[in-house]
């Protein structure tokens, strides 16, 4: 038989950025006319902004020491 000795050391580090931009404007405008005037004026402004940060770093070593092999 044999002796051997196994050393492993994980690191894991993964960057990602993700970043999001979305802008919306709506605008509506109603008129109608009879007998009664009726104005309706709609905004809608919408701004999401989104970043996302992810850090990953994989280090992996692996040691193998006084591995014996024999009848």
């Amino acid at each position: 038989m044999g002796e051997f000795e196994v050393e492993v050391e994980a690191e894991v580090e993964v960057e990602v950025e993700v970043e999001v931009e979305a802008e919306v404007e709506v605008e509506v405008e109603v008129e109608v006319e009879v007998e009664v005037e009726v104005e309706v004026e709609v905004k809608v402004e919408v701004e999401v902004k989104v970043k996302v940060k992810v850090k990953v770093e994989v280090k992996v070593e692996v040691k193998i020491s006084g591995l014996e092999i024999g009848n």
